[in-house]
C-alpha cells in the first residue's frame, strides 16, 4: 500500500510540473511576441517623438510666434499620443500575460495541498 501512495505522490508532482512547464511555455511564448511588438512600438513612439521635435525646431528658426496653433505640430502631437498610447496598451498586455501565469502556477501549486 505504502508503495503505490508513493508513486502517487510522483506522479502527482510530476503532473503538477508538467502543467507548470506547460503554462510555462506558453506565457514565454506570449511574452516573447508582445516584446517584439513593444520593441517596435518604442521605436515608432521615439521616431514620433524626433518628429515632433523636428517640426518645433523648425518653426522656431522660422520665426513661428504661434508654434502650438501649427496644423504640422498638432498632427504630429497625434501621432506621439496615438504612438504612446500603442506602447501603454501592450505594456499592459505584457502585465497581463504575466499575471495570467501566475495565476496558473498558483492554481496548480493549490492543488498540491
Amino acid at each position: 500500500m505504502e508503495g503505490s501512495d508513493a508513486i502517487g505522490k510522483v506522479s502527482g508532482a510530476a503532473l503538477r510540473g508538467l502543467q507548470i512547464a506547460s503554462a510555462w511555455s506558453v506565457c514565454f511564448v506570449k511574452k516573447k511576441a508582445t516584446g517584439f511588438a513593444l520593441r517596435k512600438a518604442k521605436k515608432k513612439l521615439d521616431a514620433a517623438t524626433s518628429m515632433l521635435g523636428m517640426e518645433i525646431y523648425a518653426l522656431y528658426r522660422r520665426g513661428e510666434g504661434e508654434i502650438l496653433n501649427s496644423p504640422l505640430i498638432t498632427g504630429q502631437l497625434q501621432t506621439v499620443q496615438e504612438a504612446e498610447s500603442r506602447l501603454l496598451d501592450l505594456q499592459a498586455r505584457a502585465d497581463a500575460i504575466e499575471e495570467e501565469y501566475r495565476k496558473k502556477k498558483n492554481a496548480v501549486s493549490a492543488k498540491q495541498g
